[in-house]
């Protein structure tokens, strides 16, 4: 079946043109051209008005935990709670609404605040839920609060973390890995109803504009419910998922007989660090007020070539998450090391996720390496004040360095879904904008224009993640994915990139939603 879209705005490359039209043939754009010439070549063609509106490539999803998004909407949130109380009353009725049986974990997420000195601490949590094994997760996804039930289960069964065990014990916290070893212990919701909200999760995908999203935690756990969701034809989008390096094989083992285009292991993911807002960033200098605290390290130099032996052997790609400089210098150096003394890497093209506080001169290092980064730049927004008085005014100005990347390698701009709403026009306020809660302009030397940012979520994302001959842009070949807006978002005023309504999305061809 032919499509003709016409009367609208085409993103096209580096313009938006409204003398172009676009026909679809098959899923893929067919032919890019003007409207009377190809209505009158193709008759047949449907005719799609976009009455004014932006045609543009569908986004790009460079980073995001998808099933964990798809779990956090069957999990009661935080997010409207003004303060502890309403905290506290939330935990207590849901847990009478839900009749918890005290034999499965109860999560909240979007817990706010994860310190010692908070008002909601484990007795008091004990106190609400007794029986029931409950969590607390705070909204960076990289540390909770747990009660005595849930400990109980996980102390027995979390091997190689017993100094943390013995602190939760006693505030309830466990951080990074500990934190993340200790979800996959305790038993989550059956399969039925994780599937439901894996086709909810993607139809918020779908509403922001976004065809190809990414998995970038695959868990063991996780793997019956993809194989089920893509046996039953539930996922119209397309995933890219990265496994723990020990789980790669069996993870390719295990979808050896799953032929979906809508799926692809794309290789493997490693852990340096934390997150800055929990001070668990691994930096040079200690956080502000904190002498001895520099961060956290969760992987050792051996277990960082180890990951590298298992990209180089299987062809796949790299992915490390590093937030602070520090991180990110042992990445590039494992890389530049392994390279010089084992074997040439960059065919894996290895990708720093989040590299918040890379250092900007180290960019123009990247580049011989086929390292790119994908920058987690709406933190400046929603975090950006806090990392002023954490880190000092001069880091903070300087975290994800866009400008300087600019002129280095191929970067991409993410989310962290859940961490964030999967909105790429966030994104692409806060790049081009820098501005934190309270206004305060973070870096105005790194930059970028709305067009660059544009990019950044679309072809290079594609071009990250070895998909920009089919997808990313609007050319003939490439699939007809696809989003319709009602503003061009490259004339519209920076603050008006934010408000940008997304009024259709397209896959293939084909209308996935609808406003």
């Amino acid at each position: 079946m032919l499509k003709l879209f016409y009367n609208g705005n085409i993103l096209l490359n580096d313009t938006c043109t409204q003398e172009q039209s676009v026909l679809v043939k098959d899923g893929k754009t067919y032919k890019i051209g003007i409207f009377d010439a190809l209505k009158a070549k193709y008759p047949q063609a449907e005719i799609i008005d976009l009455q004014g509106h932006t045609l543009m490539p569908a986004f790009f999803d460079s980073h995001s935990h998808f099933m964990a998004f798809a779990i956090s909407l069957i999990q009661p949130s935080f997010k409207e709670c003004k303060n502890n109380e309403e905290i506290k009353e939330k935990i207590s009725a849901y847990l009478k609404s839900n009749n918890s049986d005290g034999n499965s974990l109860t999560a909240f997420r979007d817990f706010p605040v994860l310190s010692q000195n908070n008002e909601i601490s484990k007795t008091v949590l004990d106190t609400i839920a007794p029986n029931t094994p409950v969590v607390l997760q705070h909204q960076s996804g990289h540390g909770g609060m747990f009660n005595s039930k849930a400990l109980e289960i996980i102390k027995q069964n979390l091997y190689g973390f017993s100094d943390e065990i013995q602190e939760a014990e006693k505030t309830g916290y466990l951080y990074e890995n500990a934190y993340i070893n200790a979800l996959k212990l305790i038993p989550v919701s059956d399969e039925k109803i994780i599937l439901k909200a894996v086709k909810k999760a993607q139809d918020i995908y779908f509403s922001y504009g976004i065809t190809t999203f990414q998995e970038g935690c695959l868990t063991s756990q996780m793997l019956p419910v993809y194989k089920t969701a893509l046996k039953t034809n539930i996922i119209k989008g397309d995933i890219i998922a990265f496994t723990a390096p020990e789980n790669y094989a069996s993870a390719l083992e295990y979808f050896k007989d799953i032929n979906s285009p809508h799926f692809k292991l794309g290789g493997i993911k490693i852990f340096i660090d934390g997150s800055p807002q929990l001070k668990t960033a691994l930096m040079y200098r200690h956080y502000l007020g904190e002498n001895n605290n520099f961060g956290k390290c969760s992987i050792t130099d051996e277990g960082i070539k180890n990951a590298l032996d298992t990209a180089y052997r299987n062809k796949c790609q790299i992915l490390c998450h590093a937030n602070g400089d520090k991180a990110c210098d042992m990445f590039i150096n494992a890389v530049k090391t392994y390279s010089i003394e084992h074997a040439d890497i960059s065919n894996c093209s290895p990708v720093i996720i989040h590299g918040q506080f890379i250092n900007p001169f180290h960019l123009l290092g990247l580049k011989s390496l086929n390292i790119s980064a994908s920058f987690f730049v709406s933190h400046i927004l929603h975090y950006g004040d806090m990392h002023v008085k954490n880190l000092g005014y001069n880091t903070a100005s300087q975290m994800s360095p866009l400008n300087s990347a600019l002129h280095s390698i191929n970067f991409t701009l993410h989310q962290d879904t859940p961490v964030m709403p999967p909105d790429m026009f966030e994104s692409i306020y806060c790049a081009a904008a820098r501005k934190s809660r309270s206004g305060s302009v973070l870096g105005e030397n790194q930059k970028i224009s709305v067009l660059e940012a544009v990019k950044a979520v679309t072809i290079n994302a594609a071009k990250q993640y070895f998909q920009h001959n089919s997808k990313g842009s609007i050319a003939e070949g490439k699939n007809a994915d696809y989003t319709v807006l009602d503003k061009n978002p490259l004339s519209a005023g920076l603050e008006e990139i934010r408000n940008i309504k997304i009024l259709e999305t397209i896959k293939n061809g084909n209308t996935v939603w609808k406003l």
